[in-house]
């Protein structure tokens, strides 16, 4: 019988997933679940909807990937697992 790592199989995220999860706020546990959740249950975050949520100078946190649907006409901070090509041409 041979062992299955589940969930992420990159280095740096497993390690950010543990480094996030021995925190002692609770919001970065969250981020830690969701983090270590499957592909498929992961947040998908247009531009158009972060920019409609946002305000100049915010910081997020998407604990998944930052597509390139719509613009962003303020200046913000977003931190992200992964970020589409046509999202980092926008910025």
């Amino acid at each position: 019988m041979s062992h299955r790592v589940t969930g992420p199989s990159n280095y740096y995220n497993r390690k950010l997933i543990r480094d996030l999860r021995k925190t002692k706020r609770r919001i970065w546990k969250k981020i830690s679940k969701k983090l270590s959740s499957p592909r498929k249950n992961r947040i998908e975050a247009n531009l158009y909807r972060i920019n409609k949520k946002t305000k100049v100078n915010d910081v997020i946190v998407v604990p998944g990937k930052v597509l390139g649907v719509g613009d962003i006409d303020h200046k913000l901070t977003i931190a992200c697992l992964d970020c589409s090509k046509a999202a980092q041409k926008k910025n």
